[in-house]
């Protein structure tokens, strides 16, 4: 009832005048929280992690086509942060594997990789987007190499390992899962 009047009424004003268009309902960003991007205020840093996090938390929710939906918006902010440290290029590769740039997703990874061959969570990042490219070999070696250094790397204490701390269980399950033990 309250919809057909909301689009009734409008038509029965006297002056003849059509009334305010009624927003569309659950279009993408109407303002609803379905597809509304996080508030582009901060640093672009900030700006790339906020998108980063909605990716991440669409995707964990089941929600692909959302995530997938800010992935250039989130490809275009890590560019604008360059220069990215390893939290940032984790992230970035993460993108990169939700949008199904599996190939980029590794070389980014790889860019971390390339001067500490044992960070975790780009040992991750490079995992996850090895198996999404089907590549189970390079999956299962990254994953042993994740579960070898496992202990030492954590006990480094890294900035990011602190601020990542409620993944590493999930991706030592998966490590196991891929290597068999």
């Amino acid at each position: 009832m309250v919809a057909i009047a909301a689009v009734t009424l409008p038509m029965l004003r006297s002056d003849g005048a059509p009334g305010p268009a009624a927003p569309a309902m659950n279009a993408p960003l109407s303002g609803g929280a379905t597809g509304q991007p996080p508030p582009l205020t901060g640093t672009p840093i900030e700006q790339a992690n906020r998108l980063f996090d909605r990716i991440m938390r669409e995707q964990s929710s089941g929600n692909l086509e959302q995530a997938r939906f800010f992935v250039p918006m989130a490809m275009q902010a890590y560019q604008a942060a360059e220069p990215l440290d390893a939290d940032g290029i984790y992230h970035l590769s993460l993108v990169q594997s939700v949008g199904g740039d599996y190939a980029a997703a590794r070389r980014t990874a790889e860019r971390v990789l390339s001067t500490a061959p044992t960070h975790l969570l780009a040992l991750a990042a490079f995992a996850e987007a090895a198996a999404g490219a089907g590549d189970t070999a390079a999956a299962r070696n990254a994953w042993r190499t994740f579960l070898d250094n496992l202990e030492s790397e954590r006990a480094r204490q890294l900035p990011e390992y602190v601020s990542h701390a409620s993944i590493f269980e999930e991706y030592e399950s998966q490590a196991r899962e891929m290597v068999g033990g």
